[in-house]
């Protein structure tokens, strides 16, 4: 059995995705959305977020707490449901193979990693192809995943030491992985991210680990235990900069 984590604060934001849920899922799993600063559930579960500072990964927790022993499809407010029948088929298409612990579908619209993006398909993908493995150092970004609980009870929960959004999901994803099971993008689904824009074209579409580490470059570093993998990332990448915390120790 699964159920969906929705974080939530702006009403505008989400109601295109609440249209497109009762629009385009007949038989509705468990939804919590997890109501930030607002008292509304739109017809699904509510969990009030208990902090005056977001953190992503603080209210995924949440919803995991109200989901206990579920897998969740974690799911962004701006995203928009495109096909019939989304989540079921999501779900299915996680359980097509057992060593997946983490499942994106593809992004119509902004997403960091390119294996995700819709619109670089005939570039990246073969036709045949049900699932890209993504393996370290990259990230598979969460605008919309499908996590096994098995997954999570072996990786544990989302790192609420690395606040707002960026580098949660990179952290997620490895921590999944070295818990032994894959994550993996199947190109046989897609769901709507933002306006469905093509982001990436005008360079605004970079890993969000890149824009992560520019954002930080401005103020206080984030927690150490992430450093190594900024590190790893931008050798990978070799992103022209420095990062707080890669600055030699005095």
């Amino acid at each position: 059995m699964y159920g969906v984590i929705i974080p939530n604060r702006f009403e505008d934001v989400i109601d295109p995705l609440v249209r497109s849920i009762y629009d385009k899922i007949p038989n509705k799993p468990p939804i919590v959305i997890i109501a930030d600063g607002h008292e509304r559930d739109y017809g699904f579960s509510k969990v009030v977020y208990d902090d005056k500072h977001f953190v992503f990964s603080r209210a995924i927790n949440l919803g995991l707490d109200a989901l206990e022993g579920m897998d969740v499809i974690l799911l962004n407010d701006d995203c928009v449901v495109l096909e019939w029948n989304f989540f079921d088929f999501l779900h299915r298409y996680a359980y097509s193979n057992d060593n997946i612990g983490l499942l994106s579908p593809m992004i119509v619209g902004a997403v960091g990693n390119p294996v995700q993006w819709w619109y670089a398909r005939e570039r990246l993908w073969k036709t045949t192809d049900d699932f890209i493995e993504v393996k370290e150092p990259e990230p598979i970004c969460f605008p919309c995943v499908y996590i096994k609980r098995k997954a999570l009870d072996r990786a544990g929960r989302m790192n609420e030491h690395i606040a707002g959004y960026g580098f949660d999901d990179h952290d997620m994803c490895t921590r999944i992985r070295r818990s032994g099971f894959k994550t993996a993008v199947t190109q046989r689904l897609i769901i709507q991210h933002g306006d469905g824009s093509d982001a990436m074209a005008d360079g605004r579409g970079k890993s969000w680990a890149t824009s992560f580490m520019r954002r930080w470059e401005a103020g206080s570093a984030p927690v150490s235990e992430i450093a190594d993998y900024l590190k790893r990332y931008a050798e990978k990448n070799k992103e022209k900069f420095v990062h707080p915390m890669m600055k030699p120790q005095r």
